[in-house]
């Protein structure tokens, strides 16, 4: 019969963290002040370095484009070096342009307030299509919040995924491309209504309007209860027609393959009719009056009262089409225009010396490549982005970088401000050791009573808490053996990496103990090489010094039990192992790099 005892293993935690060549201790929370540096004057924005911008002063008060800059399109401001006198935590940029630039339209009929000029209302917007969906997509969503989501069947849907005007666009083909959408679109359009859109194309139509391709419209054969928005014709300019009395029409081409941006105006009441062409009035004319009846559920054709036979199909790219139960001013159209032809573009870095050398500039996901704007802001609020390790890791100094740019020589984006939010970095760590549960701290871990016909096992997590953006590493050392008196209990062998160790088994007398590393919330933690034995094994668990039992790659903010490391303790004993009660003392320490 074997022999009955009571292991239990008992805990030491010290808490520190290392910084250079000193050990502190954490015994008490710390406030830390937010701070900023704003460049809002010509005084701050000339510490910088301008290159074909400016500052432009009195009323104005703002950086622009030169001349020079506004002709090649381009410009770039870089911005004198911030020093923070000690290593911040860089948290945000901020900046202030008197208008939105490379920016969607507000989702969900948002108003914009915020910027000094070309606040865009979506008031009356009765669907909006962003074309942002992603390469084969069968289904085109409604940003305007009214349900007006768009589909195709898969051998006639346009392709999604190419390059748009902002963001993405959708390239239909000219011979069976379309989009369908519900009723409620010819509803709205067949009445007083505008229709905004980008597009790019080199499509040649026809001269007989009801024979030429459209973006959105219906014929009616023999009749005129019909309309024709975006109606392309054979010199490949763009017109509304108005059942088959009249029409208004560009004066100029549009089909010269870089994007242009089209609005389309129409009082039901009145008749006026016009066409914008890249935020200018083009063209108008008094047309029909009254509503045409005739319903059309399609972007990307032509449709008609006989059947497909009739419809005739548009060849060309889409983008940021917004239908209105209104007409649209002037002055809102040359904003909608302008959002999407002006750009300002940033990146950051920050630098552990004044030098700031051979440290890049970078955008959101650390490289070269990518800018933050205003493009992934599409709220209606003025642009803020959070930064992070990849781009502005801890450091003394910043500086940020940015492109001013513009698809139309005679107007620039303008830039009043910016904003950078940093703080003192407070190094951070805490150890706990958790129930395996997870819901209390616990300083022990009981095998229970053992016998030769089970295997004991007990189980808690290691839990660390820090933001150390280096990672940290948690090292073990223990009392000894698992003892009682002058009796221990052997102990399984070493693991080797994912090798090695013991599959401790009842009536075996063996101990060990297996770890599962879980998971952090920033960067990669594994189990060291002497404690990972794979799945199965347990592995020794006796070192009378400091072992590194598990490393992290980044800080740890855990808010759930998987964010914390799984230790199981394993016992088994034979018919030779003496009675008694045998413990261990196990100290686990945490290290830093901050």
């Amino acid at each position: 019969m074997g022999n009955k005892f009571h292991p239990n293993l008992g805990f030491k935690l010290l808490q520190c963290f290392v910084v250079g060549f000193s050990v502190w201790l954490i015994t008490m929370p710390i406030a830390v002040q937010a701070l900023t540096f704003v460049d809002s004057t010509q005084t701050n924005f000339n510490t910088g370095t301008y290159s074909a911008t400016q500052w432009n002063g009195g009323a104005n008060n703002f950086v622009r484009l030169t001349a020079g800059g506004r002709a090649a399109g381009t410009g770039t401001y870089t911005s004198g070096v911030k020093d923070a006198g000690f290593n911040a935590s860089w948290n945000s940029i901020a900046w202030v342009p008197t208008g939105p630039y490379n920016k969607e339209l507000p989702a969900n009929l948002g108003v914009e307030t915020g910027y000094i000029i070309n606040n865009v209302s979506m008031s009356g917007n009765n669907a909006y299509y962003r074309f942002n969906q992603a390469v084969s997509s069968t289904s085109f969503p409604d940003s305007s919040g009214n349900s007006m989501t768009g589909t195709c069947v898969a051998t006639e849907c346009p392709v999604s995924g190419a390059a748009g005007k902002l963001n993405t666009a959708t390239t239909f083909d000219g011979v069976n491309d379309s989009i369908a959408v519900p009723t409620s679109w010819s509803t709205n359009l067949n009445t007083t209504s505008s229709l905004a859109f980008w597009i790019r194309t080199t499509q040649v139509g026809n001269a007989t309007f009801w024979q030429a391709p459209t973006v959105t419209g219906i014929e009616q054969s023999g009749a005129g209860n019909d309309i024709f928005w975006g109606n392309i014709d054979d010199t490949g300019r763009i017109a509304l027609y108005v059942g088959d009395s009249g029409f208004v029409k560009s004066t100029n081409p549009i089909n010269n393959n870089v994007w242009r941006h089209v609005v389309m105006t129409r009082n039901a009441t009145t008749g006026d009719a016009r066409i914008y062409i890249d935020g200018t009035l083009n063209a108008n004319a008094t047309l029909e009056t009254g509503n045409k009846t005739t319903p059309f559920t399609a972007i990307g054709r032509l449709e008609s009262t006989v059947g497909p036979a009739g419809f005739v199909y548009f060849a060309g790219s889409l983008d940021e089409m917004a239908s209105f139960n209104r007409v649209l001013s002037a002055s809102e159209v040359t904003s909608m225009y302008q959002r999407a032809v002006l750009r300002l573009l940033f990146q950051v870095r920050s630098c552990p010396s004044v030098a700031c050398t051979g440290i890049n500039f970078e955008g959101p996901d650390g490289t070269t490549g990518t800018f933050y704007s205003e493009l992934d802001s599409p709220g209606v609020g003025l642009p803020i982005f959070n930064l992070n390790s990849l781009n502005a890791p801890l450091n003394r100094y910043f500086q940020y970088f940015i492109r001013f740019q513009t698809d139309n020589s005679a107007i620039t984006p303008t830039l009043k401000s910016v904003t950078v939010d940093y703080s003192q970095y407070i190094p951070s760590i805490a150890l706990s050791i958790r129930n395996s549960a997870d819901t209390a701290d616990t300083n022990s871990c009981d095998l229970g009573t053992a016998s030769t016909t089970l295997v004991s096992s007990c189980s808690y997590r290691v839990k660390v808490t820090t933001n150390a953006v280096s990672g940290y590493v948690v090292a073990v050392r223990t009392s000894g053996n698992l003892t009682s008196g002058s009796d221990s209990i052997p102990n399984a062998a070493a693991g080797t990496g994912g090798g090695g160790g013991n599959n401790i088994v009842a009536g075996t007398a063996l101990y060990g103990a297996q770890v599962l590393a879980g998971s952090i919330t920033g960067g990669t933690i594994g189990v060291n090489s002497l404690f990972n034995a794979g799945a199965t094994n347990s592995v020794l668990f006796n070192y009378g010094s400091n072992t590194n039992m598990v490393t992290a790659t980044g800080p740890n903010n855990p808010v759930n039990s998987s964010q914390s490391s799984l230790v199981t303790h394993n016992l088994a004993i034979d018919g030779g192992t003496p009675a008694g009660y045998y413990s261990q003392s196990i100290t686990y320490s945490v290290t830093a790099t901050f």
